[in-house]
């Protein structure tokens, strides 16, 4: 008994005396107002340090009075990362409580997409997001009350939180005497089935079940391949049988795709060879190819003996070993990664690849999207799509349409953006308003403006609202002076808020002195052009606008319609008008023959138009001479040749020759400018908003080409829209018969002018090369000058009255 007695008194003093460790657990507090300060210490008498928005998680450290009795929180921002004191009475309990463990460790993702966030939880923003197989290296490993497990990682000055349930333990890849990533050629991939799963004879859905795999099984990867259809297959070992499975239904760490590049060539065989119904000996063979065969290549394979095989189409489908197969078309470019990324200036989706190509770039509607093609790019992994998630961009989509890679990037408003190859990756910017700005647009122009709130009252930053407007405009103590179209007016500075050395104005304001209708949708505010007057006799309709509105030509079952966007409330009885609705502007739809833009003011005529004895008669078309803008003091002219000619002096020429052959044809012809040398010509923007503005037919822009090498020769034209190919063929097809230049074809690129003229088909021509002394000197002849005007005129005609 003593000694039991003895047992229990040393046990009760170890457990007095060694201290248990408790896992403390800090509740998630939620703040309650819209605008509330942190302080750095607990009670007013503390300096602000900054404010926190309505709905911010914070992380209760510890709680104190003040001096006055009220109770503070010490508190944890997961956005900023610092520890600050907020008023208890501004903050409600979230309900969930955390805990954290510090971690050291490699983990990988292992679904197709994982979204980073600022703190562990969904609750928290989007900050990042993760693809299937990334790594990072975890740091803190953080318990939820709920049962959820988060990992944090840092990169740079940043921390993320990542779902652990989506995340596996690796171990590090071993690295040589160099500290270079080594590969362990001894060890397979291993692969955990995240359903049933049925193990297939071959790499696609046609070939026989050889078994099932059970959820949850771990299987080796001993091969693996990309079919003719895009799927990712992975040859596995499962219970002594060897098969193909679907890739995608697998977790799968390293899994090593065979180059995917020969897909689309095709090549020839090198002897008498056996095709096959799989990628190996080990398959029946369903033909005997003769030597010399040609085979179009459809899929890639490396099977278990580490061979590479090809699938192929010569008459029969089926499988054909690498090296009895002589490759005869260059390897495509192959596409290994797509992200995103924040920029300084919004968001990059950025494309990583080996040789990728330069892609075709389109903006659609309905839904609003941008979709960039790779053409001759094989996607190595599988379609997937990543969330962004960030107004206006909702994702970026990407996926394997035969030979051609296609990304697309979703958006729920249109959105100014570039596109450019960059450090061997190709990068889309997406811009985005910065902090304190948002969109504004007006008619077709979109810019990003200051907001600032004062007295509960919206004001924009005025200055970029004029540059939208094309307004010319001065500040001064008194207020500004504008002068808009043709009128002149001031805004006094009491009707006006200047702050931080800019110039602002409420909204109320800028309905009331430039007559447009203001809404907000989101993050945009729109200001649309307002019919002023309306003007009817007999068979003439007179229009008067605040602002040129934008005018699209609708032409269907031989009826023609012009729609003007631009708000009729006023006169909603007498037209037929639709209110703008959110994102969807307003429209007044006009059936009418022939119609005429001075500025802001629209004639149209429903009588049939008179003939002037053309056979381009009620046809509106806009020139535009390239070049001839003025960049502050700099004329841009374009480029110079060998001996001095000027490219937009050559062009302006060419298109004064072009407008009298069209009005000759009876057609309205529209120049954006007839000077080269005046500071007032349009810059690119006004060019778009003149076609925009027109209610026209056609746009073309007139350049001339040049390069680096002076053997560079030909003629080239552009589009952008699908609806502008057939206009560029038929101009490029007359320019190149007519003038006897070599073809350089007809391409799609995501040139300013192309783009941005949405309300006709729009092209540029790049006629000749003016670095090319050859082509440089016929530019000097007025001959040569004649006949591509003859030729432009010729491909305008052809392209209209074929139907277009």
């Amino acid at each position: 008994m003593k000694k039991v007695l003895s047992i229990l008194l040393v046990i009760f003093i170890v457990f007095v005396i060694l201290p248990v460790k408790a896992q403390v657990w800090y509740p998630i507090v939620s703040v309650m107002g819209s605008s509330v300060n942190v302080r750095s210490g607990p009670s007013l008498n503390y300096n602000v340090q900054y404010q926190v928005s309505m709905g911010t998680l914070l992380e209760k450290i510890s709680q104190a009075h003040s001096s006055s009795g009220d109770l503070w929180y010490k508190v944890y921002d997961f956005n900023k990362n610092k520890v600050v004191y907020i008023a208890s009475w501004l903050t409600k309990d979230s309900g969930v409580s955390i805990y954290g463990e510090n971690a050291d460790f490699i983990a990988e993702v292992n679904t197709d997409v994982l979204n980073t966030r600022i703190g562990p939880g969904t609750s928290f923003k989007v900050i990042d997001v993760l693809s299937k197989g990334d790594e990072v290296h975890i740091t803190r490993i953080v318990v939820r009350s709920d049962g959820q497990k988060w990992f944090r990682y840092k990169k740079g000055n940043q921390y993320y939180y990542v779902a652990g349930w989506y995340m596996q333990k690796v171990e590090p890849k071993k690295t040589d005497e160099n500290g270079n990533k080594k590969e362990d050629d001894t060890q397979n991939p291993v692969a955990t089935a995240d359903y049933y799963i049925n193990l297939r004879k071959g790499p696609s859905l046609d070939y026989g079940k050889l078994g099932l795999i059970s959820k949850g099984d771990t299987v080796s990867v001993e091969g693996s391949a990309k079919n003719k259809e895009g799927e990712t297959w992975i040859e596995v070992s499962y219970k002594g049988i060897t098969g193909w499975c679907y890739s995608p239904l697998f977790t799968i760490s390293n899994l090593s795709i065979p180059d995917v590049s020969p897909i689309g060539g095709n090549g020839i065989t090198v002897d008498y060879v056996n095709l096959r119904s799989g990628p190996s000996t080990s398959y029946d063979i369903e033909k005997v190819l003769n030597k010399g065969t040609d085979c179009n290549i459809e899929g890639v394979a490396r099977n278990e003996k580490g061979e590479i095989w090809y699938e192929v189409s010569a008459g029969n489908d089926g499988w054909i070993r690498s090296d009895l197969l002589t490759l005869h078309t260059e390897k495509k470019g192959q596409i290994s990664k797509i992200t995103w990324e924040i920029a300084s200036n919004g968001i990059n989706i950025v494309v990583y690849g080996d040789s990728i190509n330069k892609p075709s770039i389109s903006v659609l509607e309905n839904p609003i999207r941008i979709e960039a093609r790779f053409s001759n790019d094989i996607l190595s992994k599988n379609a997937s799509a990543l969330l962004i998630g960030i107004s206006p961009i909702i994702r970026v989509r990407f996926d394997q349409q035969g030979l051609t890679t296609v990304v697309t990037v979703d958006l729920t408003d249109r959105i100014p953006f570039k596109a450019d190859f960059k450090d061997d990756k190709f990068v889309i910017n997406l811009e985005l308003p910065k902090k304190g700005e948002k969109r504004v647009e007006v008619s077709d122009s979109l810019v990003y403006a200051p907001i600032v709130l004062y007295n509960n009252t919206e004001f924009v930053e005025l200055g970029s609202v004029l540059d939208s407007f094309g307004a010319k405009y001065s500040f001064s103590d008194a207020g500004a002076h504008i002068e808009l179209l043709s009128d002149k007016f001031d805004i006094p500075m009491n009707d006006l808020l200047k702050k931080d050395g800019d110039i602002y104005i409420s909204l109320g304001n800028l309905m009331k002195y430039f007559k447009v209708v203001v809404s907000e949708s989101g993050n945009t505010i729109y200001a649309d052009p307002t019919l002023l007057s309306y003007k009817k006799s007999n068979s003439t309709e007179e229009l008067d606008f605040s602002l040129p509105p934008k005018i699209k030509k609708v032409e269907e079952n031989g009826k023609t319609q012009y729609i003007i966007y631009a708000d009729a409330s006023n006169y909603k009885d007498k037209l037929n008008f639709t209110e703008r609705s959110g994102a969807n502007p307003p429209k007044i739809v006009i059936n009418t023959n022939s119609i005429s833009v001075s500025g802001a003011k629209v004639i149209l005529n429903s009588s049939k138009p008179v003939n002037k004895g053309g056979v381009l008669s009620g046809r509106i078309i806009v020139i535009d001479p390239g070049h001839g803008s003025y960049s502050g003091p700099y004329l841009d002219t374009g480029a110079t040749g060998p001996t001095g000619v000027k490219e937009g002096a050559v062009v302006l020429e060419i298109a004064k020759r072009l407008k009298a052959l069209l009005e000759k044809d009876g057609a309205t012809v529209i120049l954006t400018h007839d000077t080269l040398d005046n500071p007032n010509n349009p810059t690119l923007a006004q060019r778009c908003a003149i076609a925009n503005n027109s209610g026209g037919d056609l746009f073309m822009s007139i350049h001339l080409n040049a390069s680096v090498s002076r053997e560079a020769h030909g003629t080239e034209t552009y589009y952008w829209h699908s609806d502008s190919l057939k206009f560029a063929e038929a101009i490029q097809h007359s320019l190149v018969t007519e003038l006897g230049t070599t073809d350089r074809g007809v391409k799609r690129d995501y040139l300013y002018v192309c783009r941005n003229v949405t309300t006709m088909p729009a092209i540029l021509a790049e006629v000749v090369f003016v670095s090319n002394p050859h082509e440089e000197a016929l530019c000097k002849q007025s001959t040569f000058l004649d006949k591509v005007a003859k030729a432009f005129e010729d491909g305008i005609i052809k392209y209209l009255t074929n139907g277009g």
